[in-house]
């Protein structure tokens, strides 16, 4: 009778055993929305930048995962094509002109799950890490008209502080990701943000 009673130990030892290995598997199994995501539909900011004729931001994500997969750091990018007028000295008529120009900005941070609802992510930016680049080259007037490397050079200095300030009022709306899904072959992404409401979609960039 005790070594029955022994050997049911065991066994319920073993269970128990296989019942905590397998719940670790399960933890340490990568959520689908893990790795590194480009942006395929840009967002219209227009309204977001006074004074611009066009301006659309394209998001990219890179989701970094722990060991539990409960959270993880991210880092976001967001690539700005702009159409603005502009005054320049020394341009004719009324030293005015339309300029395009190309921008990019990066900011890090950390993501976990929204504990009222795991389809959510919050996520917590650290300001100081953000970057700004303009491409001086991408520095065009509209009609194209040669612009002085004096003239890029000041448009590249005040662009790049309009840049930072629409990133940073921008990461508000995107510090909660909502409702994201990703494909069965886990190749696409979507996820929603709000302020206003918005639909955001991805293609998973391959390793």
């Amino acid at each position: 009778m005790a070594m029955k009673n022994k050997n049911s130990k065991s066994l319920m030892a073993i269970g128990i055993a296989a019942i905590s290995i397998g719940a670790i598997s399960c933890s340490e199994t990568p959520a689908p929305f893990i790795g590194a995501w480009e942006g395929t539909n840009p967002i219209d900011m227009t309204a977001k930048m006074p004074g611009a004729k066009s301006a659309l931001e394209t998001i990219s994500i890179d989701f970094i995962n722990n060991q539990q997969s409960t959270e993880g750091e991210i880092t976001l990018y967001s690539d700005f094509d702009i159409i603005c007028p502009v005054l320049v000295k020394g341009m004719v008529p009324a030293d005015s002109c339309n300029v395009s120009f190309s921008a990019n900005a990066i900011v890090k941070g950390t993501w976990n799950h929204d504990v009222d609802d795991h389809d959510d992510l919050l996520i917590n930016y650290d300001y100081s890490t953000i970057e700004v680049k303009i491409d001086n080259s991408s520095i065009k007037n509209v009609p194209a008209i040669e612009l002085t490397q004096s003239q890029t050079d000041s448009l590249s200095t005040i662009f790049k502080l309009e840049i930072e300030t629409t990133f940073r009022n921008n990461l508000t709306r995107l510090s909660t990701m909502e409702d994201i899904k990703v494909s069965k072959d886990g190749k696409t992404m979507s996820l929603e943000v709000k302020g206003p409401k918005y639909d955001l979609r991805f293609k998973r960039l391959e390793m």
